[in-house]
């Protein structure tokens, strides 16, 4: 039913046609039947019925079956029908079989070429013209029985009114509804589109803001990374150079230096480091401490712009000075929360403000900066101290074995060139260099008689060899005690094994003695055969060479007496220590 409610929808004007066409043909059936059955007199009545239909058929399909649907129109033509069934078929062939066919076919042709609504008005208005008639006809003894005939030609009519009315208000429900999904659909296709419209808006924003977090990212890694290198570099100045160069291949700004208090006694920042600064007296670029500007700077704790910072406090020279810094950003460094030093960028070469993404770069530029020179400040006090510890060592030693004095500075300096000649890292180079100073410290727990005596090697050598070679398990012990690392306590315990195994205390040999111990072992030898001891004088350098080179593969690793005496051949430095 849907389906044929959709297509006299969508075809009015012909659906009118076809029922008009079929509406005619079953008025001339029945006035067949009439003739050819009934013989009543009035058959010639039916056929000049037909003939009005079928000329009411050919007006509409010829004048408006093309035109658009007008229901007044159509009511009008449905109107002739329902008239002439009414009129002219009642009293003749209401006693015909096919008679409530036609009636009911008329009521379906009403309800659905006509609005629903309009269409159960006119076929109430049908029901009511068919009822009258019918009484009336039979008044006047045209008809007999007129319930039986009402109700045998209504009824069905009626039923099918009925239906029609259930089917056209489930039709009407189903088509609100496929309306409100239509409505919906669109919203949704509204939507869709402008959510697609947003995505790839916003797809193409995500791509610009990962392609700058990414060149950030690069950034602050190349920050970063350059920062851990500034903690293990000896010369801070130069490094935190290369740092600021870093900063102004990243930036993109003109110059960029770091203020600081550089002695104690000073009480003036000035440049500690700076990168790309030309045409400026560096001598006249200081800030005195407690002064208007650094005040303001430790009270902003964020970087400013130059043009931020209020010059109505400020003294001459520091207006002076920030009209050299004209554009510049000013970045407090703050160590432990104090005001430490400033880092001042240079304005852009572009021209270009900073950004906010800049503002913060900077930002974390100054932290590692702090962190940077904590760790100098720090690193240079516990040197101080550490060197001191290892001094205070070394006078106690030589104070008691005379013997002593210059060996451990003389090996530590053959250590020192060796082990970086062969590519040890600086760190590790500067921490052999130191642990050599202190290998022998524990003699002072040696008695005096096995290493100041001469005539105590008359006795049984190997008893006084081991006495002496004690030292190095009590000096291990004694920097143990003293909080020293692995690596020098390893040296003091280690420093007389043998390449071969055969040494003291342990018999470690080849690779499991330590790279640092080997190369002490072949300087220590080297020296001590040079010096002057209780029991000898110093002996020649082609004998003590002579020896190390004997006993490389034994005593020695023989690739570090290669590099040792190739290096005692050329480095003078190395040949005046004797």
């Amino acid at each position: 039913m849907l389906t044929i409610y959709n297509f006299i929808k969508d075809n009015r004007s012909r659906s009118v046609s076809i029922f008009k066409l079929g509406m005619t043909a079953f008025i001339g059936i029945s006035a067949l039947l009439v003739y050819f059955f009934a013989r009543k007199p009035q058959t010639l009545l039916l056929f000049v019925t037909f003939l009005l239909s079928f000329f009411s058929f050919a007006v509409w399909h010829l004048l408006f079956s093309r035109e658009v649907y007008n229901r007044k129109v159509v009511t009008a033509f449905l109107g002739v029908d329902s008239l002439l069934l009414i009129a002219v078929f009642l009293p003749i062939s209401y006693t015909s079989a096919i008679f409530p066919l036609i009636v009911t076919v008329n009521v379906l042709g009403i309800r659905f070429l006509l609005s629903r609504r309009f269409g159960f008005r006119i076929s109430m208005l049908f029901f009511a013209g068919f009822a009258i008639s019918l009484f009336f006809y039979a008044l006047n003894g045209v008809i007999l029985n007129p319930l039986y005939h009402f109700s045998l030609n209504v009824f069905p009519a009626l039923i099918i009114n009925g239906l029609s009315s259930f089917a056209l208000a489930v039709i009407a429900s189903q088509q609100n509804k496929y309306r409100q999904l239509e409505s919906e659909k669109a919203q949704l296709n509204d939507s869709y589109r402008s959510l697609k419209r947003e995505l790839f808006l916003n797809s193409q924003l995500v791509t610009s803001l990962n392609k700058d977090v990414k060149r950030k990212n690069i950034e602050i890694k190349n920050i970063l990374t350059l920062s851990g290198q500034l903690n293990i570099n000896s010369d801070s100045k130069k490094a935190i150079e290369s740092f600021l160069y870093t900063v102004i291949g990243q930036l993109g700004c003109r110059h960029a230096l770091i203020l600081t208090q550089q002695k104690k006694e000073n009480n003036y920042y000035s440049i500690f480091s700076k990168k790309g600064l030309h045409g400026i007296d560096e001598s006249t670029i200081r800030i005195y401490k407690n002064s208007n500007l650094l005040n303001t700077l430790n009270s902003a704790r964020e970087p400013m712009l130059e043009r931020n910072i209020p010059i109505d406090d400020l003294y001459a020279d520091e207006i002076k000075l920030l009209r050299y810094f004209s554009g510049d950003l000013f970045c407090p460094i703050l160590i432990k929360g104090e005001l430490a030093g400033i880092l001042i960028v240079g304005e852009k070469i572009s021209g270009a403000p900073f950004s906010k993404e800049d503002i913060n770069l900077i930002a974390i530029v100054a932290n590692q900066a702090s962190f940077i020179m904590e760790q100098t400040q720090v690193t240079s006090e516990f040197q101080d101290i550490y060197f001191k510890t290892i001094k205070a060592m070394m006078k106690s030693l030589e104070a008691k074995y005379v013997f002593a004095r210059g060996h451990n500075t003389r090996t530590a300096n053959y250590v020192n060139i060796i082990s970086a000649k062969m590519g040890l890292p600086h760190s590790e180079v500067k921490e052999l260099t130191y642990g050599t100073l202190l290998h022998d410290v524990g003699k002072i727990a040696i008695r005096d008689k096995y290493l100041l005596d001469p005539n105590v090697f008359n006795e049984d050598q190997t008893i006084v060899k081991n006495k002496i070679l004690e030292h190095t398990l009590k000096g291990a012990t004694i920097l143990k005690s003293a909080g020293f690392d692995d690596m020098v306590i390893d040296l003091a315990l280690h420093h007389h094994e043998d390449y071969d195994g055969k040494g003291f205390p342990h018999g470690l040999g080849e690779k499991d003695i330590s790279h640092g111990v080997r190369i002490l072992s072949v300087c220590n030898t080297y020296d001590a055969m040079t010096s002057d001891r209780p029991h000898r004088k110093a002996l020649p350098d082609v004998t003590a060479r002579e020896y190390l080179e004997y006993n490389s593969g034994k005593k020695f690793d023989p690739d570090i007496v290669k590099a040792f005496l190739s290096e005692l051949s050329v480095n003078k430095e190395m040949q005046k220590f004797h």
